[in-house]
């Protein structure tokens, strides 16, 4: 795979994001992501994943650049980001992200797609989208944050610390950069002191019990990105991202 890397040691897969320098996600990437993750069901090998990324930072979300093209393949988009984040989600086994720096939009709802989260003490947790043009994310961080909480990070667009989120209940542990390797290296031990069966088992039962729902909702959100993507305001807000600068909004 091009941008995706998966390492096993000792039962633990390492699965890594590594598309330089921001670690935006693409199409090609969702696509990368599930094929991965459907491999690993297979892996007897692999108990305990642990998602990370490359670089500076986690993901800077969806790559804006892909939403200049793709108005007319749209619902296919969707379909694909959908069936990414399913993927991470349903894993039999479970799933700790390991996050430093940004983890933004598409990328927090990686995150949160996991089971466990792990975070360096400088992550910062948002979803941009409102200010790039696009709608969508926000329920994932429902499974991070209270919903007022939420309501702020989707309606403005600015991010929150992971101590933040920590505080909250959404993140197991923040961790300085120096320790979060070996912190979430603890945390997939303690998993792996577990029977295999029982845990996935576990697992079902508790994702099962908490949303059933959780794509549908991020289907309705992204509606409303294609229904935006008629306007001027939504080509305003993708141009002055692509070009740096404050977009001006007309409301048409």
């Amino acid at each position: 795979m091009k941008f995706i890397q998966i390492d096993v040691k000792d039962n633990v897969g390492f699965v890594t994001l590594n598309r330089p320098p921001m670690n935006a996600l693409t199409f090609e990437m969702y696509q990368e992501i599930e094929e991965m993750f459907t491999q690993i069901n297979d892996m007897n090998d692999v108990r305990v994943v642990i998602l990370k990324a490359e670089g500076k930072l986690f993901s800077a979300g969806n790559d804006v650049n892909e939403f200049t093209t793709i108005q007319d393949r749209f619902t296919d988009y969707v379909e694909t980001i959908k069936s990414c984040m399913d993927t991470v989600y349903r894993c039999d086994v479970p799933v700790i992200a390991m996050v430093h720096g940004y983890v933004m939009g598409a990328g927090l709802a990686l995150t949160a797609s996991c089971d466990l989260i792990v975070a360096s003490d400088d992550a910062q947790f948002g979803i941009p989208e409102i200010k790039v043009g696009l709608i969508g994310a926000a329920e994932f961080a429902d499974l991070l944050v209270p919903r007022k909480v939420l309501n702020y990070m989707a309606l403005t667009g600015n991010p929150v610390s992971a101590k933040e989120i920590e505080a909250y209940g959404g993140i197991h542990k923040v961790v300085s950069s120096d320790k979060l390797k070996d912190t979430t290296m603890g945390l997939a031990d303690e998993l792996l002191q577990v029977g295999p069966i029982a845990l996935s088992y576990f697992k079902e039962a508790l994702r099962t019990n908490l949303d059933a729902n959780l794509l549908e909702k991020y289907t309705h959100e992204l509606s409303y990105t294609k229904k935006y993507m008629e306007t001027d305001d939504f080509k305003e807000a993708i141009n002055a991202f692509l070009e740096k600068r404050k977009p001006i909004y007309q409301g048409k």
